[in-house]
């Protein structure tokens, strides 16, 4: 009987949580019909933020310099790159 009685409690008190949070969201709600329409947001979806191809390149330039990285060192890459592929074991 005792885990009935706990479950029993249990109920009673979730039963108050739900109580007063249905009180905060009409509070919230009211709020927002206050406001009118600057309350109101699409919750539906969130526009997609577009990067240009411009933007890109502009970003990816900045970073190749902050790195140190010129079109020498690319190359150089690139070449090791396909050097230690053509090495390596199948």
């Amino acid at each position: 009987m005792n885990i009935l009685a706990a479950v029993k409690r249990e109920e009673i008190k979730l039963e108050k949580q739900l109580g007063k949070l249905n009180h905060k969201s009409s509070g919230v709600r009211a709020a927002a019909k206050a406001l009118g329409r600057s309350a109101e947001r699409d919750v539906i979806g969130v526009k997609k933020r577009v990067l240009s191809a411009a933007g890109r390149g502009a970003i990816a330039k900045a970073a190749k310099k902050r790195w140190g990285f010129d079109g020498d060192a690319v190359v150089a890459m690139k070449q090791l790159e396909v050097a230690t592929q053509s090495r390596r074991p199948n």
